[in-house]
């Protein structure tokens, strides 16, 4: 079984924070594991789409990469976040060919999410921003623009995959173009979500 631990750094200031903060965390846990860690520090796509996106866009485009198109499974964690020393072995918990994900509105807790969104929400409108009406996963994926949307939303920071079941959803995802690339719009995430959850079975972490 080949498993790879891949995350993305695009740019010195971001390679900079991965340095100082993540990057031990992810090679202890990497080896710990016996995953091959693929740090991806260029654009996948490189062409004017690729460039004008938010760099978050390229894990849509992971099994490009020969190392991990490769793989059976592979973990991707976003590069901000940092791995406990004594952090179980992810793939322990989800089968092969089997999309282990969090769950967006459940996390920590399902009453824990709407609190903070509600708290985000009175504090952006106090300094008079408007902030997307996300209030139920129905309404996330509306807001970009799919009448279907699941009942559930992929946080997509932190996701087991495999190339053969998940590379085409994924794909689909980066083709997507229904609303322009924007914060707002959490960039990769509603439509990633949106087709990831249609590939098949989803392992909630």
């Amino acid at each position: 079984m080949k498993r790879a631990l891949a995350t993305l750094v695009i740019g010195e200031p971001c390679r900079q924070r991965f340095a100082a903060h993540a990057a031990d965390g992810f090679r202890a846990y990497a080896k710990a594991h016996g995953l091959s860690l693929v740090v991806l520090d260029r654009l996948i796509d490189d062409s004017e789409q690729g460039r004008s996106r938010s760099p978050a866009w390229q894990k849509c485009l992971l099994f490009k990469h020969p190392r991990l198109r490769a793989c059976d499974q592979v973990l991707w964690l976003d590069a901000d976040i940092v791995i406990r020393p004594n952090a179980p072995n992810i793939f322990d918990t989800v089968p092969p060919g089997i999309l282990g994900a969090v769950e967006q509105f459940s996390s920590p807790t399902p009453e824990a999410y709407a609190s903070a969104q509600a708290k985000t929400q009175r504090y952006l409108a106090g300094q008079g921003l408007a902030s997307p009406e996300d209030a139920t996963p129905q309404a996330f994926y509306r807001h970009y623009g799919f009448a279907d949307g699941p009942d559930a939303v992929v946080q997509t920071g932190v996701m087991v995959l495999a190339p053969e079941v998940h590379g085409p959803a994924m794909a689909a995802a980066y083709a997507e173009e229904r609303r322009p690339d924007s914060r707002d719009m959490l960039y990769e995430m509603r439509p990633l979500s949106y087709h990831l959850l249609r590939a098949g079975p989803v392992r909630w972490l």
